[in-house]
């Protein structure tokens, strides 16, 4: 793999993804886990219906979202929410949320960003057991 070489991964601490509610497969390329959650997330579109499957039948395979981690996701939420910006839930009920969103690139200038709360990206990286509970 180009990026194993490129970036000196070993391909040993990688983790194999996918989501059918998003339509995609692919692979973490992790740094140092567990020490560290720090990834490239590369991913193949498997439906041309889906968020991600639009994005690329308008602009081809690209840089396609940056995620971060915040302790306070509820927070982010309301400031988001005072400025009138476009988001969605990482579960069912947005008054609820405290574990994850997406911000729509129209709030941010056409960067599509995850917001999870700390060590949550751990769940979907392999290692769900470094997940921390909620207070």
């Amino acid at each position: 793999m180009r990026f194993t070489a490129l970036f000196g991964l070993d391909p040993a601490r990688f983790s194999a993804i996918g989501s059918e509610r998003f339509g995609y497969v692919g692979t973490l390329t992790l740094f140092d886990p567990p020490a560290r959650l720090d990834r490239i997330e590369i991913s193949q579109v498997v439906s041309p219906t889906s968020a991600m499957g639009r994005w690329v039948a308008r602009r081809g395979d690209s840089l396609y979202m940056c995620y971060v981690e915040a302790p306070e996701v509820r927070l982010i939420i309301e400031r988001l929410e005072a400025r009138r910006g476009r988001w969605t839930p990482r579960g069912d009920d947005p008054r609820a949320e405290r574990d994850g969103l997406w911000v729509h690139p129209s709030a941010l200038h056409g960067l599509l960003l995850g917001v999870s709360r700390t060590t949550l990206g751990w769940e979907w990286s392999g290692r769900p057991q470094l997940v921390a509970p909620l207070p």
